[in-house]
């Protein structure tokens, strides 16, 4: 039965969205990486990481790990409060019939200007994080947590994921000035 859902779902996305999806030489379709947003905005703030990694490549130095299942959103929207101790972000479904096991993710997050306290300025932060892909599916989140004044800056904020070089999916945000959110209900 499952297998017959699958199959009838991936025929409805490739009648759909052909276009979308990457043809091999022969012409075929090849059905790639398909990606799916379930939720996103602003995140519980009260949950705490299972572990804790240096990461050079981030503003904090460290990069948090959580459990997807601790992923509550208190407001569905893409616009974000720009206030300290904030986290938003997004869930996601990804599918692929290629991959299977951990397999390596490129989040980059792209932002306005930081001005970090030794002068240096950033625009963007990269990590690699894993999604465990059993039977063709992998779920998955990111977050960002604002813990740093020169954190909390307004303007268009983009999650982003890479494998083997290819963005498969692009999420974004807009931090507004507390005054300016949206909170009732889904914003776009």
């Amino acid at each position: 039965m499952r297998n017959t859902i699958l199959l009838l779902l991936y025929v409805t996305f490739t009648l759909f969205h052909s276009s979308a999806l990457p043809a091999t030489t022969d012409g075929s379709i090849k059905p790639g990486i398909i990606a799916h947003v379930n939720a996103y905005g602003v995140i519980n703030h009260d949950i705490q990481p299972l572990a804790t990694t240096q990461n050079p490549d981030i503003v904090t130095g460290e990069q948090r790990h959580f459990s997807i299942r601790q992923m509550h959103f208190e407001h569905i929207t893409k616009q974000i409060p720009a206030l300290l101790g904030t986290r938003f972000g997004f869930s996601c479904e990804l599918y692929s019939e290629e991959l299977d096991g951990n397999v390596p993710i490129t989040l980059v997050i792209t932002h306005p200007e930081m001005q970090l306290p030794d002068g240096r300025t950033l625009t963007e932060q990269r990590m690699t994080i894993q999604a465990l892909f059993r039977n063709g599916y992998a779920n998955r989140g990111s977050a960002y947590r604002l813990d740093k004044d020169y954190e909390v800056v307004t303007g268009s904020w983009t999650f982003s994921y890479y494998i083997n070089g290819k963005r498969i999916l692009a999420q974004s945000f807009e931090l507004v000035s507390p005054g300016q959110t949206e909170r009732s209900g889904a914003s776009e």
